[in-house]
């Protein structure tokens, strides 16, 4: 692959997180998707039926790199006991964050 300057920046990876602890029902997926759309990050946040939060986030690694160190942080009334984090390679290309 050659790149030209610049472009080495657009590099995608897309990540997938399951975070445990106390993230439902405290406005969690909404910490997720202000943080998400600050730092350019594309994908989305939703529930999972076991308590905890499936968040599929595209960026560059730095910038994921970045979104996992403030997920692990929470928001003021979350608690995030875990953070499990697996690179997926075959992913769509997301052009917005949402909420599902």
């Amino acid at each position: 692959m050659i790149l030209f300057s610049g472009e080495s920046q657009k590099i995608m990876a897309t990540w997938e997180m399951i975070v445990r602890g106390r993230v439902q029902g405290v406005g969690f997926r909404w910490f997720v998707k202000r943080l998400a759309d600050a730092l350019g990050v594309c994908g989305y946040v939703r529930n999972l039926p076991d308590s905890s939060v499936l968040i599929i986030a595209q960026a560059s690694q730095p910038v994921l790199a970045s979104f996992a160190d403030q997920i692990k942080l929470g928001s003021r009334r979350s608690t995030v006991l875990q953070l499990d984090v697996s690179p997926l390679e075959h992913a769509s290309e997301y052009y917005v964050f949402e909420i599902r």
